[in-house]
């Protein structure tokens, strides 16, 4: 008789507890879901993309406004919550943005009338500081991204640098004859950069390297042979990009470890989720392979949307198509909140487990 007792007990555990993971599946799934925000325009209407995202919220981006009379206005933008779409471009001095960090520090490249164009750091208060050239080649540089430490990584004279302050450029990697350039770095000051070859006199491939400490790992392809484009790299050091036409995540070593299907990444956090682009819609992954979600667009099926960075919250920005002509507005999606189970929900449940309880009393007498 106890033994049937311990039964019945084990019996209603077994079934509240899949009453729990019932509730507990339908708030996964609500937590897979993304609501997207439109971030507007500096002015008019037009083009706009937000490139990148800081734990902090605010986003940048470029703006663009069509005008056929006065020419197009092209604007950089400093996007947050309490102030909006700000125009951060000086023309001249701070043209181009690239990425930024969480202190609210900017880099980009300032694109003057004439001379060569040079990378820019533009700090939280607004003063921009000229980073400056490798000293041999006089080229052009570009600054594209930088880390919470304020190191900043581009390229100058076709080579791939980091400056660690304004006023030395350290070249990375590349070669006189090939075109490199750095695309990212992270808080412990690895970096991904990119090597287009020039061979037979033609640009014929490309190759991707992290650098740290004065090393260069080589990213391994899908295919020998393949063209690989490293894009963002986070502080376990996982790069994301892509690998011929399909979207990859690669390990410490340069191995593949995550083959996410066709298309491109562009952004990874220290999470492991990993936004880009797939056929013509913005897309989320998780390294681990485990769901992948189209973001969607704006104005319903068959218009384009892209994902371009991700931060530690969840939150992406890119942009997605507005009108008919599918100009691009930039974006900004976030994470449906979890919803903690209703108090209905919880009385189903505890009703649930007194009923049967009560059903298994009704057996024994």
């Amino acid at each position: 008789m106890m033994r049937k007792g311990r039964v019945r007990i084990v019996n209603i555990i077994r079934i509240t507890f899949a009453a729990v993971c019932f509730l507990a599946a339908t708030t996964t799934q609500a937590s897979a879901s993304y609501q997207m925000n439109r971030l507007d325009f500096l002015s008019g209407d037009g083009q706009s993309c937000a490139l990148h995202l800081n734990n902090a919220g605010q986003a940048v981006g470029y703006s663009v406004t069509y005008n056929e009379i006065t020419n197009d206005t092209r604007g950089a933008f400093l996007w947050d919550r309490t102030s909006g779409m700000v125009d951060i471009r000086v023309e001249g001095q701070f043209d181009l943005p690239g990425g930024m960090n969480n202190n609210g520090q900017v880099v980009g490249t300032a694109v003057p009338d004439y001379g060569r164009s040079t990378g820019v750091l533009r700090e939280a208060n607004g003063e921009l500081i000229q980073l400056n050239p490798l000293p041999e080649g006089g080229r052009d540089a570009f600054a594209y991204a930088l880390n919470n430490n304020g190191w900043v990584v581009g390229t100058s004279n076709n080579y791939a640098v980091l400056w660690q302050d304004s006023v030395v450029a350290q070249m990375i990697g590349g070669t006189s004859t090939s075109y490199s350039y750095a695309t990212d770095i992270n808080n412990n000051g690895r970096i991904s950069w990119v090597e287009s070859l020039h061979e037979n006199g033609q640009w014929t491939r490309t190759r991707s390297y992290v650098w740290s400490q004065g090393s260069n790992t080589l990213l391994q392809p899908l295919t020998a042979g393949q063209n690989c484009q490293a894009e963002a790299i986070n502080d376990s050091g996982i790069v994301v990009g892509s690998s011929g036409t399909h979207a990859v995540a690669w390990d410490t070593d340069g191995s593949i470890i995550a083959d996410l299907g066709i298309g491109t990444a562009h952004g990874i956090n220290n999470h492991g989720l990993i936004v880009g682009t797939a056929g013509d819609s913005a897309w989320l992954w998780s390294i681990d392979g485990t769901f992948s979600v189209n973001l969607g667009a704006l104005a319903g099926a068959g218009m384009p949307s892209e994902a371009r960075d991700i931060n530690d919250f969840g939150q992406i920005v890119g942009g997605a198509g507005y009108n008919e002509y599918q100009n691009m507005e930039a974006v900004l999606w976030e994470p449906v909140p979890v919803p903690v189970p209703e108090p209905s929900s919880m009385l189903t449940l505890v009703s649930l487990t007194t009923g049967f309880a009560a059903f298994f009393r009704r057996r024994r007498s």
